[in-house]
């Protein structure tokens, strides 16, 4: 500085690129910050809804008397025998029926197959998820993922249920 003239060119243009380097090392650390919470946010609410779909095929697997799986929505009847893994499984009960089905991205739950109304389960599903039948046990394998970040998977989860009543 000199005196009373004021700044010169290349103190200003310094002084500015300096100003320029903090307020860009902020900004780079409010938007990491940012991403991380929303990853955090995004997982738990993902484990939440992969837990509450998990509980409630459990419920309704648990008192079936039989089950039979699918290869996809909307299939004719194929035996649970010959079908490795599929994406619906229809379980029968003492005079109920109960439907899950992956189709459109979600995991649908239709408390009486047939009908027009389900009940999403859970969104965002991931195409990998799939049913399987074992002897009185129904396998599931559920996975979540994150379709604002070009489907990268939250939760992947493997679970079996068995069947309490009679066998398959």
């Amino acid at each position: 500085m000199r005196h009373h003239q004021g700044y010169t060119l290349t103190e200003l243009l310094v002084a500015s690129a300096v100003s320029a380097m903090a307020l860009s090392a902020l900004i780079a650390l409010y938007l990491n910050g940012k991403a991380a919470l929303r990853m955090s946010v995004t997982q738990t609410w993902a484990q939440q809804r992969a837990l509450s779909a998990l509980h409630t095929v459990a419920e309704r697997t648990r008192p079936a008397s039989r089950f039979e799986v699918y290869p996809g929505y909307a299939q004719s009847f194929v035996s649970t025998s010959q079908v490795a893994a599929g994406r619906c499984v229809n379980l029968y009960g003492a005079g109920w029926t109960s439907k899950f089905h992956v189709a459109g991205g979600c995991l649908w739950h239709n408390t009486v197959a047939g009908l027009a109304s389900s009940n999403s389960l859970a969104a965002s599903v991931g195409p990998a998820t799939v049913f399987s039948a074992g002897y009185q046990r129904l396998h599931m394998t559920l996975i979540l993922v994150d379709p604002a970040d070009t489907n990268r998977e939250l939760v992947r989860m493997h679970s079996s249920f068995m069947t309490r009543n009679s066998g398959i």
